[in-house]
């Protein structure tokens, strides 16, 4: 089946990646991206937000931003002092840019939704999915920030697409990190991707431990 192609309002997103399934809310103070979120509101409420490459450029054109992001539904839209806007949004799928229908006064772009609902969970998913989950177990003794309610959440996760999205959205991978995984399309990959993420996480963690104890000792 083909991937359903939609023309939808676009957002830079600064040092922020937006996953899939993921709920967020978050600050808009340039006059683009408000545009933007108008022109959503009047139609079907949904948007694409897309990362900006560099997160200190102030009015970003199509070669300042990467090509993956993920379609959201905006949920609320509230109206600060200040001419700040404050929504919340929930990642629906991951989106890829085709082309750009315009560029003033807001980004419009020509994306592909890509759907990633499996049909069956294989043996070899659920093989990565019990690897993740036991990685994350590790994770969250050495960094006990994940909430425990968000943690148990993600060990009811059965699909592997979105187990990897939920684990890379509350875990704390830098930027570059975080869309590495959004680019990667195939789920076994993305899995792969991040258990080596997760491993790097821990060891630092554990390290950072170390210094610390060594600073009061």
């Amino acid at each position: 089946m083909e991937n359903i192609i939609h023309t939808l309002p676009t957002v830079a997103m600064r040092g922020l990646v937006v996953f899939p399934y993921m709920q967020l809310n978050f600050d808009v103070v340039r006059p683009a991206s408000i545009k933007a979120l108008e022109a959503a509101s009047n139609g079907d409420s949904r948007i694409f937000l897309v990362t900006q490459k560099k997160a200190e450029i102030d009015n970003p054109k199509p070669d300042d931003i990467y090509r993956v992001g993920t379609i959201a539904q905006i949920k609320q839209i509230m109206h600060l002092p200040g001419n700040v806007t404050r929504l919340i949004v929930k990642g629906l799928s991951r989106g890829i840019i085709r082309e750009y229908d315009n560029t003033e006064p807001y980004l419009m772009c020509k994306v592909e939704e890509v759907n990633e609902l499996p049909t069956q969970i294989t043996n070899i998913d659920e093989a990565y999915a019990r690897a993740l989950k036991s990685k994350l177990e590790e994770y969250f003794a050495v960094n006990p920030k994940l909430q425990a309610d968000k943690f148990m959440s993600i060990m009811d996760i059965k699909p592997l697409g979105q187990l990897c999205d939920t684990i890379a959205a509350l875990t704390e991978l830098d930027t570059e990190d975080k869309q590495v995984l959004l680019n990667n399309l195939d789920c076994e990959d993305r899995a792969e991707e991040l258990l080596s993420r997760l491993e790097h996480l821990i060891d630092v963690t554990e390290l950072e431990h170390k210094i610390l104890r060594k600073t009061h000792e």
